[in-house]
């Protein structure tokens, strides 16, 4: 751990340092890391890998297992990143826990995607609309919300059933998790940190819209709720997590399976917008004073 430090140390030096050699290494760095140069290299390189996945999705029943009773419908939200569609779809047939797959696009969103339905919105209707087209959808017990930059490696089921069937009619369940900082009230998201699982089931206060999934009793809830403000419209997962655990007094939880996941090029993801954590941050307090208790959910 001295050795590790010794290093931080150093690099954080140099990093400081007024010679211009590491200026300009580290301006370069900082540069490729924060452009889209990374992303775009990586499009290139999944760009034959992009035919063949669509195509086997021509081909490709979902993996749906015989010895469950709930219905579950996995609903990917798309809008600039079309091109990531096939990978996201194809790792979502092959979970045996999801009959079905619905692709909802926002404009400018048009890669129609075999194997599943597809709806096409004329505007950008934010991410909200996600929650509120599942409101409609009926048949289903618990409903799947993915962003399209995450594909599933392999089928989850093991892993997700028992923690939905424990768990999940009353909390969000979900890969992403965030711990608000608590003794900074006002900058709440932008203070706190992310969470993640790796062992086991974890309480946290937010689990984050990139993969969640909610039960139709929870769909109901945050269909219901009064949280309108222009700010928890914007953020629907913050939305989500104050209206379910305000109904029902639990926490929301993530579960250990991040290795699992392959990250997709993230171009134009809204973490990256300026005002992205202040708006969160407006979004909890927004909640908190709707009545949301975080201190008391996160003892539970």
């Amino acid at each position: 751990m001295k050795f590790l430090n010794e290093i931080k140390e150093g690099v954080r030096k140099k990093r400081s340092s007024q010679l211009l050699p590491w200026r300009i290494l580290f301006k370069t760095k900082d540069f490729i890391l924060e452009s889209n140069i990374i992303n775009f290299v990586r499009y290139i390189l999944f760009f034959p890998r992009f035919f063949y996945y669509y195509f086997l999705l021509l081909s490709k029943e979902s993996s749906r297992g015989d010895d469950r009773k709930e219905r579950v419908v996995a609903v990917v939200l798309s809008w600039k990143r079309c091109m990531n569609l096939p990978f996201v779809v194809y790792g979502l047939k092959k979970q045996s826990f999801i009959d079905d797959v619905v692709v909802i696009h926002n404009k400018p969103s048009w890669l129609r995607i075999p194997g599943c339905k597809n709806i096409f919105n004329e505007d950008n209707l934010g991410c909200v609309v996600r929650h509120k087209i599942a409101a409609t959808m009926e048949g289903y017990d618990y409903f799947v919300f993915s962003d399209d930059d995450l594909m599933l490696k392999e089928d989850l089921s093991k892993d997700v059933l028992p923690i939905i069937r424990k768990y999940g009619r009353e909390s969000i369940i979900g890969f992403y998790g965030y711990e608000l900082n608590i003794d900074h009230i006002e900058q709440a998201y932008t203070l706190g940190e992310r969470k993640y699982s790796f062992k086991g089931v974890e309480p946290v206060d937010v689990v984050k819209g990139r993969f969640h999934i909610i039960s139709k009793e929870g769909i109901k809830v945050i269909e219901d709720s009064k949280l309108d403000t222009e700010a928890l419209l914007s953020e629907d997962d913050i939305r989500a997590n104050i209206a379910i655990q305000m109904k029902f007094n639990k926490p929301s939880y993530v579960i250990p399976v991040k290795n699992k996941i392959t990250e997709l090029p993230a171009f134009f993801a809204l973490e990256k917008r300026k005002k992205h954590k202040s708006i969160r941050d407006e979004a909890v307090n927004d909640g908190l004073e709707s009545g949301w208790s975080i201190i008391l959910n996160k003892n539970k």
